[in-house]
Parts: structure tokens; C-alpha cells; sequence
């Protein structure tokens, strides 16, 4: 039998009910499954998320990412949120199993664009966009840098 912690439970839930607003946040993958979409059997991630910082700190959202075959643009954001998350060179292997495919996510950063998706006249916060949340490599100089402790001075004037 299950053991179950009621302060587990009251750790997991959020202070406030209310929605995540519509704005761009820093989100942390905290649970991450594959699966075949019920509808068409397209590859689908199923994302558990927390905002990272700010005031909707650990508020969560459920992102499910799916590779829709009949449109390319599904598609497009299927393979764009995959790459924000572990990376443009990214290779995913569909003949692992489930979970192998899932846990490189576990842990994993990334910024996403939530906007508000109504369905039967109640707003629900849903994840539109997703990029890398990873910082940009500084752009190394080619030549060596000069300090001006380096540079001579000036020659006196007339």
C-alpha cells in the first residue's frame, strides 16, 4: 500500500488558486511523460511546469506538446519546443521506450509565452511558445584585447 504525507500534499499546492496571467515566464519542468496522442497517435509530451521566480513563483501548468501529422505548423512548434528545452542538436530516438524518452526534460529550464485559451467559457493558462532558457555563449574575440595600460602615450604637443 501507497504511503501517503500530508505534508507532502500541503507542501505541493500553491497558496492561491487563481490562474497564471498572460505574460512570459521562466518555467521548470518538474514531470515529463510520452505518449501517443489519443486522437491520431502523433508523439506527445505531457509537461508538468513551475514558474520560476517572481510573483507566481511554483505555479504550476500542465503542457502538453504534440506533433500533430495533418499540419505542419503543430509540427513546427512540436520540434521548436523539443529543441528549447534540450537543445538545437538535439536526436530524439521514438524507439526508446516512454520513459527514456521523457526524462531528459526532468529538471530542464525554458521561457515560455502564456496566453489565455478559453474552453467552454473558462480560462485555462496554456503555454503558446516556448524557447531556450539556456544564456547565449559570449562571442570570443579573434585578436587579443589591448588594455590601455598596454597603450603608449600621447606625444606632447609643438
Amino acid at each position: 500500500m501507497a504511503e501517503f504525507s500530508w505534508a507532502d500534499m500541503v507542501s505541493d499546492v500553491t497558496t492561491s488558486n487563481e490562474p497564471i496571467p498572460p505574460d512570459t515566464y521562466t518555467f521548470l519542468i518538474k514531470e515529463a511523460s510520452y505518449q501517443l496522442s489519443k486522437k491520431a497517435g502523433d508523439p506527445q509530451f505531457l509537461l508538468k511546469v513551475t514558474v520560476v521566480g517572481g510573483p507566481h513563483n511554483d505555479k504550476m501548468i500542465w503542457h502538453y506538446m504534440t506533433a500533430v501529422s495533418a499540419s505542419s505548423y503543430p509540427r513546427e512548434l512540436f520540434v521548436l519546443g523539443v529543441q528549447a528545452v534540450l537543445g538545437a542538436d538535439v536526436q530524439l530516438d521514438f524507439s526508446l521506450s516512454p520513459e527514456q524518452l521523457a526524462a531528459p526534460f526532468v529538471g530542464k529550464t525554458f521561457i515560455g509565452l502564456v496566453v489565455e485559451d478559453e474552453f467552454n467559457g473558462e480560462y485555462k493558462p496554456a503555454i503558446k511558445t516556448m524557447k531556450s532558457s539556456a544564456p547565449v555563449a559570449p562571442v570570443l574575440a579573434t585578436e587579443p584585447l589591448v588594455s590601455m595600460a598596454d597603450t603608449p602615450p600621447p606625444a606632447p604637443l609643438g
